[in-house]
């Protein structure tokens, strides 16, 4: 038996530890998406992202998820490009909320966020971070490393009062009458 593990210590110098399975992971919305909000407004709901394996649907606990506003942007001399105005963009109430850790579900829940003050389209993203913590070995797979919430900013109409049926009817006779009035009054004239 001696013999043996002294075969395998000269065989295998290089070997100090084993190495952790890579496992293949995507994103996805769970709930939260999309929502139709009035300007200036918190959103009804939360934003939640759900990390989990590709190979096999199952959720993944400890993934490090960045939360980040889609700001739309032109190149110098980029033709036909007018970028919307920065308020039209909503913002996380508490400010950037950095790295957010899945839980053993694997989701992520979103702090409140708040709609700009313009209407207008626009998204937040939830991106797999690409430095996870100690102990997590994973590899988002293509096209699957990140999603989008999707926002519709609607502005506040003014009510403005439109009169009831029962309003122009009165009008309507009223106008009417002074106009029955004014031509009885013309005939009643003598010429």
């Amino acid at each position: 038996m001696k013999m043996v593990f002294l075969w395998l210590l000269v065989l295998l110098p290089g070997v100090t530890h084993v190495q952790a399975q890579t496992v293949p992971v995507g994103i996805e919305i769970f709930s939260g998406s999309p929502q139709v909000v009035q300007v200036d407004q918190l959103l009804a709901q939360p934003f939640v992202a759900r990390v989990v394996r590709t190979d096999t649907s199952t959720p993944v606990a400890g993934v490090a998820v960045w939360l980040g506003v889609n700001y739309v942007t032109c190149l110098p001399g980029q033709p036909n490009c007018t970028p919307p105005p920065a308020s039209m963009y909503g913002q996380f109430v508490s400010g950037s909320p950095g790295a957010l850790s899945t839980d053993s579900q694997g989701r992520i829940t979103a702090p409140p966020f708040r709609a700009g003050s313009t209407p207008g389209r626009y998204s937040v993203y939830a991106l797999i971070s690409g430095s996870q913590p100690p102990g997590i070995d994973i590899a988002p797979q293509l096209g699957q490393g990140s999603t989008q919430f999707e926002i519709d900013q609607r502005g506040t109409v003014a009510a403005t009062a439109v009169p009831s049926l029962s309003t122009w009817s009165i009008v309507l006779l009223g106008g009417l009458a002074v106009l029955l009035a004014l031509a009885h009054t013309r005939r009643a004239r003598p010429s």
